[in-house]
């Protein structure tokens, strides 16, 4: 399978195609460049304070200036953990993987393929591919355009 993921035009008729291709390209993008991956979820108590202050000191601003772990503890107790950023509109229709498929099915393997990397667990019978299918994600920039691309190869 693969999939030219030029980011398509915005339009209510694929807000959901193009939300996941966006979320896609932009993941498979950091992930070439970064080399530490944190999900947000873990950034919580005295382990996430101890994440923050890590990365700060090692990718931010070099050791210097950094907050210390009072700072970081203090900063995450001020946010919230069951409130997006109120600007989200919800769908009348519940998300799920089989409505990324119908949206756009190799963006939506790519994404369950990332999330199971990241650490997130699917079910069973939400899983679009099979461990018999062997692909894995190739993305570079198109010459030219500076467009990133990303397509879906046998592995």
């Amino acid at each position: 399978m693969s999939c030219n993921t030029d980011t398509i035009a915005w339009s209510s008729k694929n807000s959901l195609e193009f939300v996941l291709m966006d979320w896609v390209l932009w993941n498979l993008f950091v992930e070439a460049q970064a080399d530490k991956r944190v999900t947000v979820e873990s950034l919580h108590g005295h382990e996430g304070a101890m994440i923050l202050m890590e990365i700060c000191r090692e990718y931010i601003l070099d050791g210097s200036d950094c907050p210390g772990l009072r700072e970081w503890n203090e900063a995450l107790l001020k946010v919230p953990s069951n409130k997006n950023t109120n600007h989200t509109v919800k769908s009348e229709e519940e998300l799920s993987w089989a409505l990324l498929g119908e949206a756009n099915m190799t963006m939506a393997i790519m994404a369950q393929r990332m999330a199971l990397r990241y650490g997130y667990w699917i079910k069973p019978e939400d899983l679009l591919f099979t461990s018999e299918d062997k692909m894995e994600e190739s993305c570079h920039f198109i010459y030219g355009t500076g467009k990133w691309h990303c397509e879906l190869v046998p592995s």
